[in-house]
């Protein structure tokens, strides 16, 4: 009786320490000062430490780490239902006491290594902010095409249209660490990033996820069944995470600008395929005449590749619904309101009631979007 009652006040005390290690973290997020400094001072320092470790795992360990939660839950499930049932009351109480306790051990951590992230301050980095005329858009176009045509003529292809790259996945991994220490004026987390393979890549793929960052275990992992023209990307927007950058709209943009800042004409191609479209969307909107005119100019294996993407994915569609559900809730949980919209790349623009000669309205672009601003920043750099 004596152990039983000293296991009910280690419990108990158990419980106290999380709940109040769960409203600490609940005041800490709700400050942008604290938050910040929490976040940097601490939490990347410990999850970067983990990645020392745990990324060099060449597998990830998300899986592993899902499988077991699922698993202890229906153990605890089932042994509370069997205990009611035999009407055990007090052991069935025991029970719930226990699954609670892990559960918020898990909220507690979760909250720790990566929700603060969300309510921390915006990416710092600095886009053109100056009047965009039709003669930089089209510059800008140009200078990207004809850069992006040029690369494009220097991989070797595999049957079905795609680039081969020259690297494997720890050569990508360590240039881009390179990439990112090039850029120290960003506040972001500077230690190199050890990148993992998810172990389920294939079941990732039919749920249309490239990638997943655990900071609570230290890794950043990318499927392996993604496609050498879009690898790099990727992977960059995951050691973006793991280097302090939260949101999703803001891991794209600072991958884009790392690739695209690149002279290592394999991450540089990465940058411009992932990219290049949101800078023809400007014409496509406004100028539809030269929007055809521009990509008639693409070199046809970058369109063909570009259709094969497409092709690929909806080829592996069996549970795409499924993967964008469990990604919307995840980040609406977060409190990003826009869920995986935040992947996207929009400019707003509204309709000026006109329309071309084949009929199709005009719009005007009144916000450039982050990745239009990003090309016209890095244009102005050249």
């Amino acid at each position: 009786m004596k152990a039983k009652k000293k296991t009910w006040i280690v419990k108990l005390i158990i419980l106290f320490i999380l709940i109040i290690f769960l409203v600490t973290l609940i005041f800490i997020s709700s400050s942008l000062d604290v938050a910040n400094q929490f976040y940097q001072n601490i939490t990347l320092p410990f999850t970067n430490f983990l990645n020392k470790f745990l990324g060099l795992i060449p597998f990830s360990l998300f899986e592993f780490a899902v499988t077991t939660m699922v698993i202890l839950g229906f153990y605890f499930v089932i042994s509370i239902i069997i205990k009611l049932c035999k009407r055990q009351v007090f052991k069935a109480f025991n029970k719930t006491l226990s699954l609670f306790l892990i559960t918020l051990f898990v909220l507690d951590y979760f909250i720790f290594t990566q929700g603060i992230g969300y309510n921390t301050s915006n990416l710092n980095l600095s886009l053109y902010q100056g009047e965009v005329t039709d003669t930089l858009i089209y510059e800008t176009t140009d200078y990207y095409l004809n850069l992006f045509n040029s690369l494009s003529e220097t991989f070797s292809r595999d049957e079905d249209g795609f680039i081969i790259s020259p690297y494997n996945e720890k050569e990508i991994n360590n240039l881009l660490n390179e990439e990112y220490k090039k850029h120290v004026n960003l506040n972001i987390y500077q230690d190199d990033v050890n990148c993992s393979t998810l172990t389920l890549s294939p079941l990732f793929l039919e749920l249309h996820i490239t990638g997943v960052t655990v900071l609570g275990l230290g890794q950043a992992s990318v499927s392996s069944m993604n496609k050498d023209c879009e690898y790099a990307f990727v992977m960059a927007h995951e050691m973006a995470h793991l280097k302090g950058v939260a949101r999703e709209d803001e891991a794209n943009l600072l991958a884009s600008y790392i690739l695209l800042s690149s002279n290592d004409p394999y991450l540089l191609y990465n940058g411009l395929f992932s990219t290049f479209n949101s800078l023809l969307d400007i014409y496509r909107l406004t100028n539809y005449s030269l929007y055809e005119e521009f990509v008639s100019k693409l070199n046809p294996e970058i369109i063909y590749e570009m259709n094969q993407v497409s092709k690929y994915y909806s080829e592996h569609d069996l549970l795409s619904k499924v993967g964008n559900f469990i990604n919307n809730l995840y980040l609406v949980l977060n409190g990003n309101e826009n869920g995986t919209d935040d992947y996207q790349d929009n400019s707003t623009s509204i309709d000026t009631g006109e329309n071309d000669d084949d009929g199709r309205p005009i719009y005007t672009i009144v916000e450039y979007s982050p990745y239009q601003l990003l090309y016209f920043t890095l244009y102005f750099k050249k």
